[in-house]
């Protein structure tokens, strides 16, 4: 099986229909492909599926007729479904051979324990291609189990990959074990950076302006404060456990509230302050 992860943005999905055309005109199509997507994706793949590769035979998956487009998959080109009905439907899928899994948005599979991840693997797929838009490393638990998702095996089980990787560099913050698993996992990953995109953009430019909040916000916001203040002392007094850092939050939480929109708040509503009064604290010269 192959395996391909792609960090990309609005090009995965074409750069994804043309290797199924590619595998299509080359007579390498043997068995339908699989595209597995966000609900909301689903009809935005069908429609560039029709639009780039027009002579695809798309099936999209619906519960209704499940019996019926069972006995079907093999007489289409590309299958479409989404992250939830693989799991439901894994005992017809899992019947089906297919030449290529596209699978966009891996989140869905972050966590191998899912029922969704554990049907995934059930599908039986030739070679297979990981979509996602964010950076892969961001989590190291998240690499072994997208990479065992589309490439089963490659880096070990998942406790052997922890003790070998994820400890050595979560923890212990090894450069060496760094180094050696990005070596292993460079040749199945392809990465496209906002630079990369032929998009010209200004340089980011961040400014922070503080501001204060006066009048009828600023009275509510005391309010708040002064009515919370001995509740917070409480929360604190004997150790922070997790009760008491969840009412301490709430508490931050309306005051922060207060401060983006007193309307946000019960008492603000009630108060019928209907908008912010903020203004620039004065800078010294």
């Amino acid at each position: 099986m192959e395996a391909c992860w792609e960090t990309t943005e609005a090009w995965e999905d074409r750069s994804s229909i043309a290797h199924i055309q590619d595998l299509k005109q080359r007579g390498r199509l043997k068995f339908p492909a699989l595209v597995v997507a966000i609900p909301t994706q689903v009809r935005h793949w069908e429609k560039h599926l029709h639009r780039l590769a027009p002579g695809l035979k798309v099936l999209v998956l619906s519960r209704a007729g499940r019996t019926i487009w069972a006995e079907k998959l093999k007489d289409y080109d590309v299958v479409v479904t989404n992250w939830e009905k693989v799991a439901i439907d894994i005992e017809w899928l899992s019947k089906q051979r297919f030449s290529v899994a596209i699978l966009d948005e891996t989140e869905k599979i972050h966590n191998h324990l899912t029922n969704v991840a554990k049907a995934v693997r059930l599908l039986k797929v030739d070679s297979a291609i990981a979509l996602n838009g964010s950076p892969l490393e961001n989590h190291y638990g998240d690499v072994w189990s997208v990479f065992d998702a589309v490439l089963h095996g490659y880096l070990g089980s998942e406790s052997l990959f922890k003790r070998g990787f994820r400890i050595p560099i979560e923890e212990n913050q090894s450069i060496e074990k760094l180094r050696q698993l990005r070596k292993r996992l460079a040749p199945f990953m392809l990465r496209r950076l906002k630079k990369d995109s032929g998009v010209s953009l200004p340089p980011v430019q961040h400014e922070d302006v503080a501001l204060r909040i006066q009048g009828r916000q600023a009275n509510l916001y005391e309010a708040i404060r002064i009515t919370t203040e001995e509740k917070v002392k409480e929360a604190m007094a004997g150790g922070m456990e997790g009760t008491k850092k969840g009412r301490i939050l709430e508490i931050l939480t309306r005051l922060r509230q207060v401060c983006c929109d007193p309307r946000l708040t019960e008492m603000g509503r009630d108060r019928r302050i209907t908008e912010s009064d903020l203004a620039p604290n004065r800078r010294s010269p």
